[in-house]
């Protein structure tokens, strides 16, 4: 049984396939595969045509059902479903065991004719990323006494040499954009200025940062919003060099080799945190 949760700080409206949920799911699209738009180019001295780029477009999801109620009940529950669809939220889907989920924004909601104890509706969300991702982070820690990764790990995680790296697992089914949380030990002088190194040799892109941190510091770099910044909410994307780029910065599908060096010998810990992305919600 298929069953969507839409949440955001307003509330949660569930909708189901079945079972006892006032709201039933009598069809969905857009579960699937998403849409791709193609820019061609064709020559007046060739056949056919040439594909040069491609891109995903957004998602489209559409529900259709109907409201269980009494006329007074069902347009109480209508006005409530309104106040919640009216802001961008989660739409969560579990199906056979599996959950995911996907940032969505409804586009549109309409009312159907009543019929018996029932109100058909329809309902229709845009999703701006196309992508469904699983229901938490995955964590790998970069920075450790030796390279070796395991399943568990306890902070704080010292390291005391140069380099260090660690493979971290992409199991989605397309490139996955991380964030990384660096942990500055309370023993480091104050201020002095260091230079990191983020390497993924796998996707061959890198990103190198001066910083100057002062102890017990953390700083997060956020691929995904462009954004690299410090516990107390300084802006420290000026740290990061003329030849490293964000946006580049992915995790391929499978495994990707992360190193990690730092031209001080100093104590500090990374985190890399990410979520599986997936083409479909369809289980």
């Amino acid at each position: 049984m298929t069953k969507i949760i839409f949440e955001n700080d307003t509330g949660r409206l569930c909708l189901s396939g079945g079972g006892d949920e006032a709201w039933r799911i009598t069809r969905i699209t857009g579960l699937g595969m998403s849409d791709k738009k193609y820019q061609t180019v064709s020559y007046f001295s060739e056949a056919g045509q040439k594909t040069v780029s491609e891109r995903r477009e957004a998602r489209i999801i559409t529900i259709a059902g109907d409201v269980l109620g009494t006329e007074k009940s069902a347009a109480h529950k209508i006005s409530r479903a309104i106040k919640i669809l009216d802001k961008p939220g989660w739409l969560v889907i579990r199906s056979n065991g599996v959950t995911r989920r996907i940032e969505a924004y409804c586009t549109g909601f309409e009312e159907g004719d009543a019929y018996g104890i029932f109100k058909k509706f329809a309902m229709q969300f845009c999703c701006d990323c196309p992508y469904f991702e699983d229901v938490g982070n995955d964590f790998v820690a970069l920075f450790k006494r030796t390279k070796e990764i395991k399943n568990t790990f306890k902070f704080p995680k010292i390291f005391t040499g140069r380099i260090s790296g660690g493979v971290v697992i992409n199991r989605g089914d397309v490139e996955a954009e991380p964030i990384f949380n660096i942990y500055f030990g309370a023993e480091i002088a104050a201020e002095k200025k260091i230079i990191l190194t983020i390497c993924n040799e796998t996707s061959d892109c890198k990103l190198v940062m001066t910083l100057y941190p002062k102890p017990c510091d953390v700083v997060t770099i956020d691929i995904a919003k462009r954004r690299i910044y410090n516990d107390r909410g300084e802006n420290l994307i000026t740290s990061l060099s003329d030849d490293s780029s964000l946006n580049k910065f992915i995790l391929k599908e499978g495994a990707n080799n992360i190193n990690v060096t730092s031209d001080a010998e100093t104590n500090l810990s990374i985190v890399c945190r990410f979520v599986n992305r997936y083409l479909e919600a369809v289980c």
